[in-house]
């Protein structure tokens, strides 16, 4: 959403913005010399449509900051229902959710129809303005012309030529503002978008890697006294003054009861999570100090939540190593216990997954992540 405001704007304000401005500057320099009243009348007109402009700017642009949470409410919302879908049918709560929806799209729509109502009167004041300008250029140009002499009669030509000119150029001056109040009826939203995108590209990195390629050992993993906080200003850690060592070939199951922070644990690893005090070692390497390619290399990891991707069973298994060989990918799918029900499925390992794996069941697609 943030990216597509910001090409809009790019593509059909640019050209826009540089248009505009030039073309009323040449009209202004035109015209200033012609007729000092014009000039104070033109320019009253245009300061007056110039204030309008930047009080419907000021007014929205808090609106469309506000927009813009709005619309990631609404998605964050049908994305939950769609997710949890089958949770929603199995607790018959179709109507809570399509209330729950109702608000949030409610609150949207009357936000929407304020921005859209108030850049709604730029256009038609702007046009009532470039009209007005000029019938007022025009009558106050006929009592110019009626003070010059009528034994005068080619000083009243030229005085006319140069009032029916003003009057031309005056309404290029209204028009160039007609065309900026089509870039302002984007500008609001462009730039909160790049405001949004600015913030997630100038986050500092927290995560800083390493240069060691090479190990010491091979198969080891040592925690020496860590400690971690989700939060870092909590004071109460999650793991307190963890140590503990597994040595090549060594099996270690860890118990404990639900938010105990066994997952977060074990995802300090492969540096998912970043310990706060002590360290965490790898084959005799503290793992801050390898490259992550190298780190996740060298680390198999089966995460609680069972994520497939859509495309063949093959491709998916091939995510451990992109060159494994088909024997390969056999061997690692029978030690998961996964080949048999693999082999019988249509099209055996090529047979495509839905996204989420959602045409296997949940065991299967558990048998599948381990392998």
């Amino acid at each position: 959403n943030d990216i597509t405001q910001i090409q809009m704007f790019v593509a059909m304000g640019m050209q826009t913005m540089i248009k505009a401005p030039v073309m009323a500057v040449w009209a202004v320099i035109k015209i200033v010399n012609k007729s000092w009243t014009l000039s104070v009348i033109t320019a009253g007109f245009v300061v007056a449509l110039l204030a309008l402009m930047l009080i419907v700017v000021l007014v929205i642009l808090p609106r469309v900051r506000r927009v813009q949470k709005l619309t990631d409410n609404i998605n964050l919302i049908s994305r939950e229902n769609l997710t949890g879908i089958s949770v929603v049918h199995a607790y018959n709560a179709e109507e809570y959710q399509e209330d729950k929806f109702e608000k949030a799209n409610d609150v949207l729509m009357r936000t929407q129809l304020f921005n859209q109502r108030a850049m709604a009167l730029l256009m038609p004041a702007v046009g009532l303005a470039m009209n007005a300008l000029s019938l007022t250029i025009y009558w106050v140009g006929a009592a110019i012309v009626n003070r010059v002499s009528a034994t005068d009669l080619a000083g009243r030509i030229s005085t006319f030529g140069d009032i029916v000119v003003f009057g031309t150029y005056a309404t290029y001056i209204i028009m160039s503002l007609m065309m900026l109040v089509m870039i302002l009826v984007l500008l609001p939203m462009a730039q909160v978008s790049a405001v949004r995108i600015n913030e997630v590209l100038d986050a500092p990195i927290s995560l800083h890697e390493g240069k060691t390629t090479e190990a010491p050992e091979q198969g080891t993993v040592e925690f020496r006294d860590v400690s971690f906080r989700y939060y870092k200003e909590n004071k109460e850690a999650v793991l307190s003054h963890i140590s503990f060592a597994v040595k090549s070939g060594q099996t270690l199951g860890i118990i404990g009861s639900t938010g105990s922070g066994k997952t977060t644990l074990v995802q300090m690893i492969p540096r998912l999570y970043d310990v706060d005090e002590g360290e965490v070692l790898v084959d005799g390497v503290n793992v801050k100090d390898y490259t992550l390619e190298n780190l996740r290399e060298g680390v198999g990891m089966v995460l609680q939540k069972n994520v497939l991707f859509s495309g063949s069973i093959l491709e998916n298994l091939m995510w451990g190593d992109e060159n494994a060989s088909m024997e390969e990918v056999r061997k690692a799918a029978q030690a998961a216990q996964a080949d048999g029900f693999v082999s019988s499925f249509t099209g055996g390992y090529e047979m495509d997954l839905g996204q989420g794996g959602v045409n296997v069941s949940g065991g299967q697609k558990q048998r599948l992540c381990i392998a």
